[in-house]
């Protein structure tokens, strides 16, 4: 029974895993515009793929990604740059910006190398203009069916960053036969801004598995108390919710005063030591769970270990330039988006872990999960200090995609409840940590059973 509810369970998972896939960001056949709206400048990055650069204009840039492809670019930036001048115009209300390419580096992807080429509009303003006018025709004459795609990529007053716009997320075509478009975006407003960095807050929260690894390894011992030398369930739902809040309350303490001291500058870390950090206290927190030296007190690790991952959201701001306009207001915004993706991560996971508890099936897990943290940790650890890709990525992040997630926690609830009620009906559940551990179990009572009872 144990092995099928198992095998049961495993296949469910591997079902969601095959069933719901990513999507493709690039192709060849595609150019792409970005543009980013500050308060009072404007810029942004054309990418244009390496088979088309090499075929129209004669370069030889590399378009295999496993073949670094900047130094080429860089070598012949100033021919891309010309092409790009003749073929790119932008402006603000009918007045045309005079454009400025300051570099050029590679991008590897999936559709083979492309070079981004960083531009920025000399101009600057006293207000945003109503209407942007965009002009693009790069490739069209040379590549047949070639495609353009635009975006505006990061304007606070519209609430678009990174991609992550509700309002302003199409990637609008340009084409052969449709070269001009006026984007109008006078319409912002403060409000679609904030909630256009909150959102950007619970997505940096959903697609960061280091995180979202890290929030688990304190959630795993939260429905247990260590006593008598040894891991117990907790007695109750509202002790077990008490030791969640406390670890959540530290834990978003300590990445707001980070997140804050990074974004006003006042403190700064380079960012390959950070990301070592945050998986190496991954890895800590994770053997902390087999060799408590802090039990009971799992808030001290949430506090301490918490502040590096606010050095981490600093960055992913600072790379956005929200510090340029809104800054107190973008760090707000992002901290309450990563509270919310926060909570919703312990929200899946903290009934399944509940209903487990008390089962012997938990103490399994608990140990496995715990040592399959670690080792994900360490493998991140060494990623990031060698700067090599071991695929520990790779292998992670699948299972952190949505939809899948969320197919990947229901699966696990639905067998909680089925594993709890299995161990339930054969009088194997462990007694709370509370009652009486020395008292025996009834023989007519099935949900009490001696604390270690099945070692």
């Amino acid at each position: 029974m144990r092995r099928f509810a198992l095998v049961a369970v495993l296949a469910s998972l591997l079902v969601s895993l095959v069933n719901v896939g990513t999507a493709s960001a690039h192709r060849i056949d595609e150019s792409y515009i970005y543009v980013d709206i500050f308060d009072s400048s404007i810029e942004g990055r054309l990418q244009f793929n390496a088979v088309e650069l090499n075929d129209v204009l004669g370069l030889d840039i590399p378009e295999d990604v496993e073949t670094d492809a900047t130094a080429a670019a860089e070598a012949s930036q100033q021919v891309i740059f010309d092409y790009a001048a003749e073929n790119f115009a932008i402006g603000g209300d009918d007045v045309p910006f005079t454009v400025r390419y300051d570099s050029v580096e590679a991008l590897p992807t999936e559709a083979g190398n492309f070079v981004i080429l960083h531009w920025v509009a000399e101009e600057r303003f006293d207000a945003v203009p109503d209407v942007l006018n965009v002009t693009y025709t790069a490739f069209f004459d040379e590549v047949s069916g070639h495609v353009a795609l635009f975006h505006i990529d990061n304007y606070w007053e519209g609430g678009s960053y990174l991609n992550e716009s509700d309002a302003l997320n199409a990637l609008v075509p340009f084409s052969a036969s449709n070269t001009s478009q006026d984007f109008d975006i006078d319409d912002p407003s403060f409000w679609q801004g904030f909630k256009g960095v909150v959102r950007l807050g619970v997505d940096h929260i959903k697609i960061g598995s280091d995180h979202i690894l890290f929030i688990l390894a304190l959630l795993l011992p939260s429905v247990l108390v260590f006593q008598a030398e040894r891991w117990q369930p907790s007695a109750s739902f509202t002790a077990s919710l008490w030791r969640v809040t406390k670890l959540a309350t530290m834990f978003t303490i300590a990445h707001s005063i980070t997140l804050s001291l990074a974004g006003f500058g006042i403190l700064e870390l380079p960012s390959r030591p950070v990301e070592i950090i945050i998986a190496g206290s991954i890895g800590l927190a994770a053997l902390h769970n087999l060799w408590p030296r802090w039990a009971n007190r799992e808030w001290v690790l949430a506090f301490v270990f918490g502040l590096f991952p606010g050095l981490g959201f600093a960055g992913l701001l600072a790379d956005l330039g929200l510090d340029r306009s809104n800054k107190v207001w973008s760090l707000l915004a992002f901290n309450l988006g990563v509270e919310i993706g926060q909570v919703g991560i312990i929200l899946l996971t903290f009934p399944a872990l509940y209903l487990l508890r008390r089962t012997q099936f938990y103490r399994i897990f608990f140990k496995v999960g715990s040592v399959i943290l670690a080792l994900v940790a360490f493998g991140w650890m060494i990623e990031r200090t060698l700067d090599i890709d071991m695929g520990v990525s790779s292998s992670v992040d699948p299972f952190f995609v949505t939809p899948r997630a969320y197919v990947i926690m229901a699966s696990i609830t639905i067998f909680a409840v089925a594993w709890r009620q299995f161990e339930a009906s054969r009088g194997m559940l462990i007694d709370p940590a509370s009652t009486e551990a020395s008292a025996p179990a009834e023989p007519d009572d099935p949900d009490r059973v001696l604390v270690g009872a099945g070692r």
